[in-house]
C-alpha cells in the first residue's frame, strides 16, 4: 500500500491546529471530510483535510 504523505488521526489534527479534539471531529463531520485511509476503526486524514480545517477555524476566529 502506497502512502500519499502524512496522515493524521483526529487527535493529531487537533494537536496540529491547537484546538480540542471534539471540535475537530465536529468540523470533520460538518465539512463532510472523508478519511483518506481507514484501518479497522481508525480514520486517517491527509494534508488536504488539515488545510480545510485550518481555513474553517480561521473563518470562525
Amino acid at each position: 500500500m502506497e502512502k500519499k504523505g502524512a496522515l493524521y488521526t483526529p487527535a493529531k489534527l487537533a494537536q496540529a491546529v491547537g484546538a480540542p479534539e471534539g471540535r475537530i471531529k465536529k468540523l470533520i463531520e460538518h465539512l463532510g471530510i472523508e478519511p483518506d485511509e481507514v484501518q479497522g476503526r481508525c480514520k486517517y486524514y491527509g494534508p488536504e483535510a488539515l488545510a480545510k480545517i485550518r481555513k474553517e477555524l480561521q473563518k470562525k476566529g
